[in-house]
């Protein structure tokens, strides 16, 4: 049998929402004779296509996307399903020597390519998972959130505190080592890779958040989440508390204005840039990965990406 090569070293590009990665991946690619591929958790769920930014058809088209309308709405898709998703793209990469531009905002997924953890080995305890979401209907998610502190504060400091699953997920995680120890981190890098962080400053980044959520109404936001909302849904269903959409139910069902709905959107996406921010601190821990922080892109950001790209040392790197 003969050997698949190795594909190219991989170029990430991660950042807070609405920081400008689709467009800056999109160029690279192309420069690279590169396949995107998305580290979005909601992209792999078929027809939210315009809550979750995917790329257009035309764009698709003239770059390779993988890990894009991997699953439907009322499928179940873990971080091992990516896992698994993504180690298959990597090796149709290696086939075709393509290289593998990796593009997204989930710090789970992202950091899961980059070390190599395997979320499939993450223990799942149903008699756990049932006293937390007892706790959880009894007392509310306080006391959750103050164990998961204790156990693991860096993953307390990421995790959306006002989504219950995600909560509950991340203590479980947290009580997987012996004894109730926060899980072992793996520290270095699995493959080849450099990685780009955008780092805008708030100012800059506020405004876009808040005309994207404009274009995106434009474009039938309205529309994608009442189609979600009559596929009814449990309500801790992970489409149901995706950003983008959950904003927007108590508008659908009548209980506050249009007005309400975009303004609740609006300070969501903000938080959640700011937790986005919190987890991309954990990669400066990975040994032997090349970080470039990026402040907002410009003309020549493609340039600076493709020098920083082409370099041999492992560096950290202000621009």
């Amino acid at each position: 049998m003969t050997a698949v090569p190795a594909a190219p070293k991989m170029l990430a590009l991660t950042g807070p929402t609405a920081s400008g990665k689709s467009a800056l991946a999109l160029a690279l690619a192309r420069r690279l004779g590169g396949t995107i591929l998305s580290a979005d958790s909601m992209q792999v769920y078929q027809r939210l296509d315009i809550g979750t930014a995917k790329p257009s058809a035309a764009e698709r088209a003239r770059i390779p996307h993988e890990l894009i309308d991997l699953v439907p709405v009322t499928a179940k898709f873990t971080p091992a399903d990516y896992v698994t998703a993504a180690g298959e793209a990597f090796r149709r990469c290696a086939a075709a020597r393509r290289t593998p531009v990796l593009c997204g905002g989930t710090g789970q997924y992202v950091e899961a390519l980059l070390t190599g953890e395997d979320y499939a080995g993450l223990p799942y305890d149903p008699g756990l998972r049932g006293q937390l979401h007892a706790i959880w209907q009894e007392e509310g998610l306080e006391p959750l959130v103050r164990h998961l502190e204790e156990l693991d504060p860096g993953r307390a400091q990421s995790v959306d505190r006002l989504n219950p699953r995600r909560v509950i997920r991340a203590l479980e995680i947290a009580l997987a080592g012996e004894g109730g120890a926060a899980r072992p981190q793996p520290n270095r890098l699995a493959r080849p890779a450099v990685l780009v962080i955008l780092d805008p400053t708030r100012p800059w980044l506020e405004d876009r958040i808040r005309a994207r959520i404009d274009l995106m109404f434009a474009a039938g936001l309205a529309d994608e989440a009442r189609w979600l909302l009559e596929q009814n849904l449990p309500e801790d269903a992970t489409c149901m508390q995706a950003i983008g959409y959950k904003e927007l139910f108590p508008w659908l069902r009548g209980f506050e204005s249009e007005a309400e709905a975009r303004e609740r959107l609006v300070i969501a996406t903000r938080r959640y840039a700011r937790r986005q921010r919190t987890w991309f601190r954990r990669y400066e821990r990975i040994q032997g990965l090349e970080i470039l922080h990026l402040t907002e892109p410009g003309p020549d950001s493609v340039e600076r990406i493709l020098a920083f790209y082409g370099m041999d040392k492992s560096a950290t790197t202000e621009v």
